[in-house]
């Protein structure tokens, strides 16, 4: 190696290293913050209803093409009232309503990505929601939550 490149292999190694450090600081000081601040969680506010349009302007797909895509195999044979869905819909038991099954996402909210967004779909038919806010492939995992399906 010359020694030309021996220089600039160590320059490279510094500055990688110096980066690290740098991002190392700031989560240290990100979690520090954190760790002293005695302020509450706040609820995430409210996502206004569904629209035409998603927040990212997108025109959203009709809702039977949206549903067509996916396919919903419920392992689950229970049957649910309204009711049981108004009263089991806390953050320590969730179940969803969607398309007439009904899904038990509780051990799913704390890993959803939206967050506790996931309670706004909750006491209610939340189809329109979740078509507004995911893709269409993300409803190919509903199957996992599926326990039943809606008495009408």
């Amino acid at each position: 190696m010359k020694a030309k490149d021996k220089k600039v292999a160590v320059v490279v190694t510094m500055f990688v290293v110096l980066v690290m450090l740098a991002l190392r600081w700031e989560w240290n000081m990100l979690h520090k913050q954190k760790a002293e601040s005695k302020e509450e969680v706040k609820a995430p506010t409210p996502r206004p209803p569904p629209s035409d349009k998603t927040p990212w302007g997108y025109k959203l797909q009709g809702t039977d093409e949206f549903w067509a895509t996916i396919n919903i195999d419920c392992k689950g044979d229970e049957k649910f009232s309204m009711a049981d869905i108004e009263r089991r819909s806390t953050e320590n038991d969730l179940l969803l309503l969607m398309r007439g099954y009904v899904f038990d996402v509780t051990k799913f909210r704390t890993a959803h990505p939206g967050g506790d967004a996931i309670l706004g779909g909750a006491k209610q038919d939340c189809s329109e929601i979740f078509e507004t806010h995911h893709q269409s492939f993300v409803g190919n995992m509903l199957s996992n939550f599926c326990v039943g399906k809606l008495i009408p």
